[in-house]
């Protein structure tokens, strides 16, 4: 879940501040408020990893600064084994403003 000040009033409260990503199946989708939608087909793993300011791993939320995502996916409608096979690694790393 992320939390988001969209209309900057410096509270976040209401369904359009909370946005919900769910992983069901092989499909990722976000919730914004209007219902979860797809948005990435054939997702063969999602791992999350939260970092400290020196860069170890952590399980204390108040110690996060950093979150490593990687996302492997796969060819959705692939005709041929080899094909199926194939993966695309997607990885990025996302630093929290308020740390």
């Amino acid at each position: 879940m992320l939390h988001v000040d969209r209309n900057r009033d410096g509270t976040i409260a209401g369904a359009t501040e909370l946005v919900t990503w769910r992983l069901a199946g092989d499909v990722l989708r976000r919730d914004a408020g209007g219902g979860a939608q797809p948005v990435v087909n054939g997702v063969r793993a999602l791992h999350l990893a939260y970092l400290d300011a020196s860069g170890a791993p952590t399980t204390d939320p108040a110690a996060v600064c950093r979150v490593n995502i990687t996302l492997v996916t796969r060819a959705d409608h692939a005709t041929s084994r080899a094909a199926r096979d194939l993966a695309a690694v997607f990885a990025t790393d996302v630093h929290l403003r308020n740390r």
